[in-house]
Order: C-alpha cells, then structure tokens, then sequence
C-alpha cells in the first residue's frame, strides 16, 4: 500500500492533476464575494446568534 502512495505521488500525472485542482479552486476562491461584517452579523442573527449583553440572567439560548 505504501510503495502505491510514494509511486502515486511521485507520478507526473498527479502532480499535474493536483496542480491544476489547487490553481482552479484558488481562482474559484479568490473571485468569491467576499461578505462585509455586517452581512456575517445578519447571517448570523438569521441562524440565531445573540451577543451576551443581550441575553437576560441565566438564559442560554
């Protein structure tokens, strides 16, 4: 199983495959929206965030 993992990775396919994955996602990721503080504080509200001064004593949720 070992001498298939070093071959593998030692192969120039998978270099290039492996290559060519992490420059397409990087470009998928890079050109992403990228969400201002407000929209990450709306979201969160949405999924049910609330900041500790807004809780009353000895509520959890």
């Amino acid at each position: 199983m070992m001498k298939f993992l070093k071959d593998l990775i030692r192969s120039k396919e998978f270099r290039i495959g492996l290559g060519i994955g992490l420059i397409i996602s990087s470009i998928l990721l890079w050109n992403g929206k990228s969400m201002t503080e407000e929209d990450i504080e709306i979201r969160a509200r949405k999924m049910g965030m609330k900041y500790e001064w807004e809780l009353r004593a000895g509520e959890v949720n």
